[in-house]
């Protein structure tokens, strides 16, 4: 028996959309994007604010400060903005259809939601994103890559989003100490300390662009 070819369509769902764009354009942690509330996103500025986050300790659910224990407020795209409008806008629909199941904020308090949520509008547990990236890489090298080449790394995890957009960012020659206020690094050292490499390679584009652009003859910078 022979199964005629078909195409099988698959889409994100908006809140995973989310996350991972959040993910990308901020370099936040996994559990701050986790701990965020609707209140912490500016609309009208692009700016979502980091002020606090969730993790598990002993198997318990707990709530603090960042990291470093310091604030940043982040600019995102306009496609970010949008996609969280959507989902807001699904979560006061899911609010009012679930009625007494609904665990979260409720009218002038909705603000007060968490913007990563369970269905029942409770806040969405720490491990789930890093299930979603998972799930998201094996889909991709199951059903999109043609071969082992195109195949995304099993390896490959959440945390390494926040190195990917550290390192599109110096590569982009972006102020060091603007790369370490967006990832939310204490000290610009620590930045440079953890992505030396990719600052020494943006060195060395550097120092070839001026010596072509300042010499007469190309220049030849040593690339060990």
């Amino acid at each position: 028996m022979q199964i005629k070819e078909y195409t099988q369509l698959w889409s994100l769902d908006l809140k995973w959309q989310l996350f991972f764009y959040i993910a990308l354009f901020t370099g936040a942690r996994r559990g701050e994007i986790v701990s965020l509330l609707w209140s912490d996103i500016d609309f009208s500025l692009n700016t979502i604010h980091f002020s606090k986050s969730t993790a598990v300790v002993k198997g318990e659910v707990i709530h603090k400060d960042t990291k470093t224990y310091a604030t940043r407020q982040c600019i995102v795209p306009d496609i970010v903005i949008a996609a969280a409008k959507k989902l807001m806008h699904e979560q006061q629909e899911a609010c009012l259809r679930l009625g007494d199941y609904w665990k979260g904020s409720r009218g002038k308090q909705f603000q007060n939601n968490f913007v990563f949520i369970r269905d029942d509008g409770s806040q969405m547990h720490i491990c789930s994103p890093r299930t979603e990236f998972k799930r998201v890489i094996q889909i991709y090298n199951t059903n999109i890559a043609k071969d082992e080449t195109e195949m995304i790394p099993d390896d490959l995890t959440l945390h390494d989003l926040r190195h990917t957009t550290a390192s599109i960012l110096i590569n982009k020659k972006l102020d060091p100490r603007a790369v370490s206020g967006v990832l939310g690094h204490a000290n610009t050292s620590t930045t440079l300390n953890i992505y030396a490499y990719f600052f020494h390679q943006s060195s060395k584009e550097a120092a070839s662009i001026m010596a072509d652009a300042l010499l007469d003859e190309p220049a030849v910078v040593n690339h060990r």
